[in-house]
């Protein structure tokens, strides 16, 4: 028997809103999304749309304070080229700043701001791809 993870789902105010700026800001795209009878959106990573983020809302439980979670407890990374750039394009569309572009041992870079709605992304250059 083979297992993988499919996705990982997040409760938010809003799919539509937060799906959208992922997909014009972080390059992901809606695979699957409807409003009724749950808002929901499924978006596929940039790179091979193997990675999916659901995001929906189901109001007959709390949201998470996603904005008092701290970085180092939850956050969605995604790699870039450019972290600087990236960092100044994501707070440029409504992220706030968590940290400066730093580097790290081996030259890695790394970068958090947090969504319009709180949630932390982690921008990262890695010299060598995790796997």
């Amino acid at each position: 028997m083979t297992t993988f993870i499919e996705h990982v789902a997040l409760n938010v105010a809003d799919p539509a809103a937060i799906a959208q700026w992922y997909c014009t800001h972080l390059g992901m795209t809606i695979l699957r999304g409807a409003d009724t009878p749950t808002p929901v959106r499924f978006l596929g990573d940039p790179a091979n749309g193997k990675v999916i983020l659901e995001f929906y809302h189901n109001e007959t439980i709390p949201i998470s304070d996603f904005a008092t979670i701290s970085q180092v407890t939850f956050h969605i990374a995604f790699h870039t080229d450019d972290v600087e750039a990236m960092r100044l394009k994501l707070l440029n569309a409504g992220a706030t700043a968590l940290s400066p572009t730093e580097i790290l041992d081996g030259g890695m870079e790394v970068a958090f701001v947090r969504d319009p709605w709180g949630l932390c992304v982690q921008i990262i250059h890695r010299n060598k791809a995790l796997l």
